[in-house]
C-alpha cells in the first residue's frame, strides 16, 4: 500500500511520487484504498470473439 504524506495532499489533489523528481497530481477519487479495491476495478472482460465466416475474405 502506497502512504501518500500530508504535505502532498492539496484540497481534493494528491501528488503521488514515483521517481526522483517525478509525480503525477490526481483526484482522490482516482485513488484506491488498497490494491485489490484497484485490481477488481481495472478488471475488463474480453469482449467475445466474433466467429469466422467463410465467405468473408480479402479480394
Amino acid at each position: 500500500m502506497l502512504h501518500i504524506p500530508d504535505e502532498l495532499i492539496a484540497g481534493d489533489f494528491c501528488v503521488v511520487r514515483y521517481d526522483y523528481g517525478k509525480g503525477i497530481r490526481l483526484r482522490k477519487s482516482r485513488l484506491y484504498r488498497t490494491q485489490e479495491e484497484a485490481k477488481v476495478a481495472a478488471h475488463v472482460p474480453e469482449p467475445p470473439r466474433r466467429r469466422v465466416n467463410p465467405y468473408m475474405y480479402l479480394h
